[in-house]
């Protein structure tokens, strides 16, 4: 794996800021499931698997939420949050939040 083409996650800084990855070419599960997440949000309300990242390519990126009430939003260029309701491109310096 090139890491310096891997795609990373970052969680906002009242998080911590921990960095998760590398990843490439894969699906990451988010959710509240350590069995089948690769990253686990436990106590904040999510599903067992609640959104999934397709990663393909350099930069290819899918954000999908896992259901209809799975509740994905997400940020472009810092402007308002938008709900995401199925499979939406996403690109570098985006962010999300479930």
């Amino acid at each position: 794996m090139d890491h310096a083409k891997a795609t990373y996650l970052r969680l906002s800084p009242e998080f911590g800021e921990a960095r998760f990855g590398p990843y490439e070419n894969c699906e990451i599960r988010i959710g509240s499931d350590g069995s089948n997440c690769a990253i686990l949000i436990a106590d904040f309300g999510a599903l067992p698997i609640h959104a999934k990242l397709t990663v393909s390519g350099e930069r290819d990126l899918i954000l999908t939420p896992s259901e209809r009430s799975a509740e994905v939003f997400l940020w472009r260029d810092n402007k308002r949050p938008e709900l995401i309701h199925g499979p939406t491109a996403v690109k570098a310096g985006d962010a999300f939040s479930i």
